[in-house]
């Protein structure tokens, strides 16, 4: 059986030029063109993830009570990964082209939108120190969760004061145990509040 030839490509880094098609690369690349290409790629990768966000939320323009629409058209495209695209989804609209990092990844965005869901300004806030300081998405996750665990331990309810009729009863006791050292036999009642009396008496 004779199968079509796969329809070519262009993809252009720079000065670098690359011919693909559905099976990866038509010809031979060069070691040290290779090696340019990688991470330039690894950028495009991360592009592809924002399209893949942007142009789902372009079916229904943008607006998330029509996310009903853009989901019926996508149930019938020849899409590899669903789950790949809902993370790609979220991540769009959680952050609008406007309040994108160009300087950070796309994982970078998707680190903080996993943690400050119910904050724009507290993951816009984050995002920047995370350019600022060079950090790796590790190390922004580390650091977000750093901050949870301390705001955690900030509110952990303090120890409960001691009541009153603790310090009452100790009080009792000790003049309890004054009565049976001069009467072993003696009985006495104890009350809850903190009161109590000899056996017998009223």
């Amino acid at each position: 059986m004779t199968h079509p030839a796969p329809t070519a490509h262009q993809l252009t880094f720079g000065e670098l030029d690359i011919t693909y098609d559905v099976l990866g690369v038509i010809g031979t690349v060069d070691a040290a063109s290779a090696a340019k290409a990688l991470p330039r790629l690894r950028r495009a990768s991360a592009a592809i993830r924002w399209l893949h966000g942007d142009l789902f939320w372009s079916l229904c323009d943008w607006d998330p009570a029509r996310m009903h629409e853009a989901v019926e058209v996508v149930e019938h495209l020849d899409l590899d990964d669903k789950a790949s695209l809902g993370r790609s989804i979220s991540v769009s609209m959680a952050f609008p082209r406007d309040r994108r990092h160009p300087g950070l990844s796309w994982s970078h965005h998707r680190a903080v939108t996993q943690f400050c869901t119910h904050s724009p300004e507290v993951a816009d806030a984050w995002l920047a120190e995370a350019e600022a300081n060079r950090w790796t998405v590790h190390q922004l996750e580390a650091a977000i969760r750093d901050e949870i665990e301390a705001d955690r331990a900030d509110r952990e309810p303090p120890l409960p004061l001691p009541k009153p009729w603790h310090e009452r009863h100790r009080q009792v006791l000790s003049a309890i145990d004054e009565v049976f050292d001069g009467d072993p036999d003696a009985a006495v009642v104890l009350r809850a509040d903190g009161t109590w009396r000899l056996w017998g008496q009223a």
